[in-house]
């Protein structure tokens, strides 16, 4: 990662909202998340209630592919869709969906067309040069695009806003939705609220960890969302769903369809949330995808991999220092769920390659890092 962009990170993040002010932000956001983790199931059904009492078709996929089996059907016939930033999405699968998928976040455009994509789930652009986004843009679509950040920016407004107009679906992800039938969708943009206006359908996919009880909740995520995933103090648009377009304004009788989208569909996506929740990883589900935590993940910084505690591989590139869980908004213990998985791993049978080394060296030299000669250096060190 730029070097440049940590500290301007941090800087930004410290004047969006002063220390005291952020532990209160913080201590709301805990409590308030772990309530509706444990009351799931019935934030899911009143939130249903209350997103079709307002003309929502809303749904509940088990799976991940039977989230996808639910867009498909809705969009079927369709040559192309528009899509927003969403990392429950892309976990569903752009691939398998069964039209063009036209990515309208400029990161994840120019991403598309570069064939490369950063890990980070805010900016998926980050390891893109300018002169990169313009060699796709020309390798691609045949358009010569000076490398610069305006230029740049200026294309994709002009090329992205003609795909936006012509499509009949607009599909997108959520930052919070409430028990009381809200959706609400964060950005910076303004993709996200032409999405959601000008095709004719608009399906949200969200997570059903991310049910709040109102909108007091639901702004506190935004609030945290800005202040910890770009350093802001509040996002440029704040989109408030809770039901497709509507007007009374023709003797006062009520007809769905105005200027804004004609169905809202809400799929929640299940995908192992449930059972998550009734094991002792539930702190998992309290996340709100802000990336703090890989913005000061030394690891994340120095080589770009991205730990993940379910992958075994990817778990153990963790060195365990414990910055994701000092720089969580919602005060999860990564560092203690990241142990928690590694014992799960040794139960199973698993143990890394590095620990592997260690054992041997510890069996053959009597410590953990191999054989000492004197006035060498280590070739090695391991910890953890």
């Amino acid at each position: 990662m730029n070097k440049k962009f940590l500290y301007e990170y941090l800087k930004k993040r410290k004047s969006a909202l002063p220390l005291a002010e952020a532990e209160k932000l913080r201590d709301r956001l805990l409590t308030f998340k772990t309530f509706a983790i444990d009351n799931m199931e019935v934030y899911l059904g009143q939130a249903k209630k209350s997103l079709e009492k307002n003309g929502c078709q809303v749904y509940l996929a088990s799976t991940n592919i039977d989230a996808l089996n639910i867009i498909n059907k809705l969009i079927a016939g369709e040559k192309y869709i528009v899509k927003s930033k969403s990392n429950t999405i892309n976990k569903v699968g752009i691939s398998e969906i069964r039209a063009e998928v036209i990515e309208t976040d400029t990161g994840d455009f120019l991403s598309s067309l570069a064939g490369k994509k950063d890990p980070h789930p805010v900016i998926p652009a980050l390891s893109l040069t300018e002169a990169e986004m313009a060699a796709a843009i020309k390798k691609k679509l045949n358009v010569d695009v000076e490398p610069k950040p305006e230029k740049i920016v200026a294309f994709v407004r002009s090329y992205l806003r003609e795909k936006i107009k012509n499509a009949k679906t607009g599909l997108t992800g959520a930052n919070a939705v409430t028990a009381e039938g809200q959706v609400v969708i964060l950005e910076n943009e303004g993709n996200i609220s032409l999405l959601s206006h000008l095709p004719d359908r608009h399906i949200v996919v969200v997570g059903v960890n991310k049910i709040v009880k109102n909108m007091s909740e639901a702004n506190d995520v935004v609030k945290a969302a800005a202040v910890w995933g770009t350093g802001q103090d509040w996002p440029n648009y704040v989109n408030v769903i809770s039901g497709p377009s509507k007007t009374g304004d023709i003797q006062n009788e009520l007809v769905f369809g105005a200027h804004g989208a004609r169905e809202v569909h809400v799929i929640f996506v299940d995908a192992g949330r449930f059972e998550t929740a009734r094991s002792p990883f539930k702190e998992k589900l309290y996340c709100i995808n802000c990336g703090a935590c890989y913005d000061c993940c030394p690891i994340y910084n120095t080589s770009g991999l991205k730990p993940k505690i379910s992958d075994f591989e990817k778990n153990y590139s963790c060195s365990l220092c414990s910055s994701c869980t000092i720089n969580c908004p919602v005060k999860i213990d990564w560092q203690k769920l990241t142990k928690m998985a590694r014992n799960d791993f040794v139960k199973d049978g698993k143990i890394s390659a590095a620990n592997k080394k260690m054992i041997e060296n510890v069996r053959q030299y009597g410590n953990p890092f191999g054989k000492q000669e004197e006035g060498k250096t280590l070739k090695e060190l391991y910890c953890c």
